[in-house]
């Protein structure tokens, strides 16, 4: 490395355009940062930054790892590795001379946007960074500059990152201020539905699963009744997906929730392993099954005054499919990345579009193709479960958001739904009968921490599905 001094360098930046986030007091922090320590030693930099991108990449994810909330993140190998790429990118485009102050800001963006849709710590970022600047600087130390040029250097790189750091977080805290209220609308859109048929359902499939129980109980090992060491566990069941996937928002503000959740993990943590090691023995089931039918009852009475407690809300939804809108899938699918990395579980998520919207809408109109997808909208509910989300996410593109489920069971279920809509005969505002068909893409969760993978990949394999035979069913590879 040539050394540097001031005499060498040319002073001044190039005009620069507009930049995205239109905070005027950044662009000219940022301008000062460029322009003073001049060309030659950004350029010493940008080539340092060229050969250490991957290592300072590798530094600020252990210490990410050192966090659990890092560590659950990355928990995924194949996340792990393109995270870390997309570091080692980051880096080099933060101290590129070809960049220009739009691109720069630009990057900053979408960067803070992608942290607060995946739930990233901006703590998080600020502490790697923060190694990331320590390591630049012993670098730069152990470089042949004179001693005006390394102070120059270093104070470039560390107010580089400081005014990366603090574009993202505007670009953080804005996306997630409207995440936020996105939430809040879609837990009414949940308040806005039949509490009454949805409590008396419920209620239902939670005495199905203990007459299930009751009947396995009671049949010993082997003899083809029971499974031997699985009891039928009240978190799998419909009940209990239901439970964890949309009750905790319809009753995100109701004190009764946490007691609940009291009860059902006494039943499933204590009190089934207990029945299970005596089943087939009636005279010691008995007592145990009665036990677990009176935390049911009391699970059902907290269930009924969660429900009656809530107050009925405006209706949010797509008001000609009765279906969410469009505005709600990022929050849901979110919260489903969330829960699928907590639990290590998946979810798949299918497109369905109608396979020639313009052709109905020229015979049909407006609303008769808005009565075409609402009849369509019904299928489809008809066939999915009740912890499943279901959207209108244009004016041809429903979405199904199906909460653990496995592959097979996701492609299985978009054969259902092409067949069933196939057979179909749609009625038309006007008495008349129509018949239509969709093609579906289906994506499943990978384990990437941000829910726009999936719904890409659901994107271009419906794209596939439409450009090689309609009415079919494309899985993303």
């Amino acid at each position: 490395m040539q050394p540097i001094s001031p005499s060498q360098e040319d002073e001044g930046a190039d005009s620069r355009t507009e930049d995205p986030i239109g905070t005027g007091i950044l662009r000219r922090y940022w301008r000062d940062a460029i322009g003073r320590p001049g060309t030659g030693i950004r350029k010493v930099v940008q080539s340092l930054v060229a050969d250490q991108a991957t290592r300072l990449s590798d530094l600020f994810y252990a210490e990410i790892l050192t966090d659990p909330r890092g560590e659950r993140m990355l928990a995924n190998g194949i996340v792990n590795q393109r995270l870390h790429a997309s570091m080692a990118d980051w880096i080099r485009r933060l101290f590129s001379l070809d960049a220009s102050e739009a691109d720069h800001f630009e990057l900053q963006r979408m960067t803070g946007e992608i942290h607060a849709r995946i739930g990233v710590p901006m703590d998080l970022v600020t502490r790697g960074a923060r190694v990331i600047k320590r390591e630049m600087s012993r670098l730069l130390v152990g470089g042949d500059f004179d001693r005006t040029a390394l102070a120059k250097a270093i104070e470039y790189c560390n107010e580089t990152i400081d005014l990366a750091i603090e574009m993202m977080n505007i670009a953080y805290a804005s996306s997630a201020a409207r995440l936020i209220r996105s939430e809040e609308t879609y837990h009414l859109f949940f308040l806005g539905q039949n509490m009454k048929a949805e409590r008396e359902r419920q209620k239902t499939q939670l005495m199905e699963w203990i007459n299930d129980l009751l009947i396995r109980s009671m049949s010993g090992p082997g003899d083809g009744q029971s499974t031997d060491g699985v009891p039928p566990k009240l978190d799998d069941s419909p009940f209990g997906v239901w439970l964890k996937h949309k009750a905790s928002i319809i009753f995100t503000k109701e004190p009764e929730m946490a007691r609940l959740l009291e009860h059902t993990a006494r039943i499933e943590g204590e009190l089934l392993p207990q029945l299970w090691s005596a089943r087939g023995d009636a005279r010691a089931v008995q007592p145990m099954m009665a036990r677990i039918s009176r935390e049911v009852d009391v699970v059902k009475t907290l269930l009924g005054s969660m429900f009656d407690n809530l107050w009925q809300a405006n209706e949010v939804n797509d008001q000609a499919t009765q279906l969410l809108s469009r505005r709600y899938f990022p929050t849901a699918a979110r919260r489903e990345v969330e829960l699928a990395m907590r639990n290590r579980t998946t979810f798949a998520l299918l497109l369905l579009e109608l396979d020639d919207l313009a052709q109905v809408r020229r015979m049909l109109g407006v609303n008769g193709s808005d009565a075409v997808m609402a009849q369509i909208a019904q299928a489809i509910s008809d066939l999915v479960r009740a912890a499943d989300f279901l959207f209108r996410l244009g004016d041809e593109r429903l979405g199904a958001l199906l909460v653990e489920t496995d592959e097979a069971s996701a492609v299985q279920l978009a054969e259902s739904l092409r067949t069933t809509i196939a057979a179909l005969t749609v009625r038309t505002p006007f008495s008349a009968t129509y018949q239509v068909t969709v093609s579906i893409g289906i994506a499943m969760f990978d384990g990437h921490p941000d829910y726009q993978r999936v719904l890409d990949k659901a994107e271009e394999a419906l794209a596939a599905a439409k450009s090689t035979q309609r009415d079919s069913v494309r899985l993303a590879t």
